[in-house]
């Protein structure tokens, strides 16, 4: 499927050079650039995940209660329920 894009005479300069140097079609460049551009921000945003993750553990086990709390997932929407209700955006 083809569909247009209206890119900088610059960029499209650009685009052309490369496709000339890879002796490929431009199509085919730029495919690959998003492609390449889409997996690096994968990747990025895997490593802010798990960077989030071990902060939020370290916070987690840093935090003490002054008891034992229990929870039972099948039970959430009562305890919930009990839960007053607030002013919070409204």
């Amino acid at each position: 499927m083809y569909r247009a894009v209206n890119v900088s005479e610059e960029t499209y300069k650009q685009l052309q050079r490369i496709a000339m140097q890879l002796n490929k079609p431009k199509a085919q460049v730029v495919d690959v650039l998003v492609k390449e551009y889409g997996e690096g921000r994968k990747e990025q945003d895997k490593e802010k995940l798990e960077k989030f993750n071990k902060e939020m553990e370290a916070k987690m086990k840093a935090l003490q209660l002054s008891k034992k709390i229990p929870f039972d997932p099948d039970k959430m929407d009562e305890d919930f329920a009990a839960l007053a209700d607030t002013d919070y955006m409204r």
